[in-house]
């Protein structure tokens, strides 16, 4: 059903400002042109945007890992002509859980351009190993591919095994 488009956003979040600006902006409550949000999902964390933040900064400083880069986000977009909510949402539920089982995952689906699109905000610390999130170009490359592969899998009517457990 088609190829995803997926892009790690090539910025650091370096301060609590800027990863409050960011869920802040992926929960569509923006200053400005607010974003349409169609669903708020997440992994470990509260659905509400300021409190997610609260968290991940708390365990972040109980870590001491509160330098550098201190969270990831990628943007998964779909072909125009996916416009199905609660496939998207169940797509959205396993990638968090699949690649990111030991971070914290806040995300929402956007419904701002003529496609719909999934913002991910990754904690960039493991709440179980304290280690930080590293990825080099080929492991990013592979990354992708498995994205793409479990929309393709979805999308072929394969069931997805979610365990809604885990999930807010």
């Amino acid at each position: 059903m088609g190829t995803l488009v997926i892009k790690l956003i090539p910025k650091y979040y370096p301060s609590e400002y800027d990863i409050m600006n960011l869920l802040q902006y992926i929960a569509g409550k923006g200053k400005k042109d607010a974003e349409k949000i169609s669903y708020i999902g997440a992994r470990g964390l509260s659905l509400k945007y300021k409190v997610a933040a609260e968290q991940i900064m708390i365990m972040q400083e109980a870590l001491r890992k509160n330098k550098n880069r201190r969270i990831y986000h990628m943007v998964i977009s779909f072909p125009t002509n996916i416009q199905n909510d609660i496939l998207i949402i169940g797509f959205a539920k396993k990638v968090a859980a699949m690649l990111w089982e030991e971070y914290q995952v806040f995300y929402a689906i956007h419904n701002s351009t003529g496609n719909k699109h999934i913002h991910f905000a990754i904690n960039a610390v493991s709440y179980k190993t304290g280690n930080k999130w590293h990825k080099s170009k080929i492991e990013l490359t592979e990354l992708k591919g498995r994205i793409q592969n479990t929309w393709d899998r979805l999308n072929s009517g394969e069931p997805l095994d979610l365990d809604y457990k885990n999930f807010a």
